[in-house]
């Protein structure tokens, strides 16, 4: 998922505006750094036992003389306060490049990382990292020769799961940002491009490379235009959006499918996508401010694509929750995760813009979805910004780029969820080794096999370079 984060106007998206929030992310990252503070407290009881044993109560007796048995809630055993991690390790960009961490994907095997970073000089690209021993490597830096300035490749990036193709998106390249999809693979003589591929149908301002997925094997991918036009009208205050299949056959890419959604309520169909590790099952994300935003569930088989399930939320779209602003989906497809960062929090709505993230389950028909928060969130902390699940669907990480941390504006946090009897319920707090404003920790994220999570940081402030970004690893 492209690493953007939306201002503060909350109605939909038209080409141009939408172009110019999406591509005009490097530009962006020209802003901001700040310090930080800290501060705790605590409390003790000063019960005292008597004489039996028993703490004195002034509750009156019941009818038999003995106090009131306490609720099965006064009783039950508190839920233990989550851990707060802290990174074992940063990952930085080469020289001057700036949003580093834009995308962030890793290898099922956890064996190979890559970032996007939009910001690199000659269009962006993505920097391609290996484990070792003694932690991650930088491999290379993957950029197609045909990039330019504003391309920002990067933006968007996904690998498959054994690390051997990478799919990276450029929704600034083209014709006025119509957008385009790069593809690169790992042989036995290192990393080579295997197509720079633009759509049959595409237009000035499409975006399309916004977001990106890829199936387990490498071999089957998708990409978001979600300011594609619903019509001709180049007038349109709206943008239907459009998501295309491509396919490799003998190590060559080309696009076998395109989807635009059939109803006409729907807007930025493909803000965000995810697919399944089998190839077979599609999330596409449909995130616009001034409407809720929707997510749908599709299916392949031999005929394409076939929308099976619209998933929603018991959640107030009055402002634009931006509900789908990301999905995940776990590997078998089973469990699916959609962040809504602009949804208020609390019964009275009394906390804007909190921001929160939804878990389905097939199992259930893709109805009566988690809802996911952390303990305490304020005004603005843009919860579900970006979300990643693992194989299972047991454990979710959501980030929060918005949330302020030590008193720093939009430093940003992540939080882990792990299911229990049925439960999802918040075990661990990430936030980097020190916060710094507007930097949007939290902006990407993903998940790796052995239990880490890597979150990327793309406006962060690097030794005198602004903007330069940062990925952290967790364990």
């Amino acid at each position: 998922m492209a690493a953007v984060t939306g201002d503060s106007e909350r109605r939909p998206f038209g080409r141009r505006s939408y172009l110019a929030g999406l591509t005009g992310a490097v530009a962006m990252l020209a802003g901001c750094s700040g310090g930080g503070g800290d501060g705790d407290g605590t409390g003790t009881s000063n019960a005292k036992p008597s004489e039996t044993g028993t703490v004195p109560t002034d509750e009156p007796p019941t009818s038999d003389g003995s106090p009131d048995e306490p609720t099965a809630e006064e009783t039950a055993t508190p839920e233990p306060e989550p851990a707060e991690k802290r990174p074992v390790a940063r990952l930085t960009p080469d020289g001057d490049a700036t949003a580093f961490g834009s995308g962030v994907a890793v290898s099922d095997d956890g064996e190979t990382l890559v970032v996007g970073v939009p910001g690199i000089a000659d269009g962006g690209g993505v920097a391609v990292f290996e484990s070792s021993g003694d932690g991650w490597k930088r491999a290379t830096v993957l950029q197609s020769p045909e990039s330019s300035y504003n391309d920002a490749v990067g933006s968007s990036v996904a690998v498959s799961a054994d690390g051997t193709t990478v799919v990276v998106g450029a929704p600034g390249a083209g014709h006025a940002g119509a957008g385009a999809v790069e593809f690169f693979a790992r042989g036995a003589d290192g990393w080579r491009q295997q197509g720079r591929l633009f759509v049959s149908d595409g237009d000035r301002d499409d975006l399309l490379g916004t977001a990106v997925a890829v199936s387990g094997d490498g071999d089957l991918a998708v990409a978001g235009a979600p300011a594609d036009e619903r019509d001709e009208d180049e007038d349109s205050a709206f943008t239907a959006g459009s998501t295309y299949t491509f396919e490799r056959e003998d190590g060559s890419w080309s696009e076998v499918d395109a989807r635009t959604p059939a109803d006409t309520g729907v807007v930025n169909w493909g803000s965000a996508v995810a697919m399944s590790a089998a190839g077979d099952r599609l999330l596409v994300g449909a995130s616009v401010r001034g409407s809720g935003g929707s997510v749908h569930v599709l299916d392949r088989d031999s005929g394409g694509w076939d929308r099976t399930a619209t998933l929603t939320a018991a959640h107030d779209d009055e402002n634009g929750d931006r509900f789908g602003r990301s999905v995940a989906l776990a590997a078998d497809g089973t469990v699916a995760v959609v962040g809504a960062p602009w949804v208020d929090i609390d019964a009275d709505d009394e906390v804007d813009r909190g921001g929160a993230a939804y878990v389905f389950d097939e199992s259930s028909d893709w109805s009566q979805p988690a809802t996911l928060q952390p303990r305490d969130v304020a005004d603005e902390g843009e919860v579900g910004e970006s979300v990643a699940v693992t194989d299972g669907g047991d454990r979710v990480v959501v980030g929060a780029s918005g949330v302020r941390v030590d008193g720093q504006g939009s430093a940003g946090e992540a939080y882990a969820f792990e299911r229990a009897d049925g439960e999802y319920r918040h075990r661990a707090t990430f936030r980097p080794d020190s916060a710094q404003s507007a930097s949007y920790f939290g902006s990407t994220i993903d998940t790796t096999g052995d239990g880490g999570t890597l979150v990327g940081s793309p406006s962060r402030d690097l030794d005198g370079q602004r903007n330069a970004g940062a990925v952290f690893r967790f364990d």
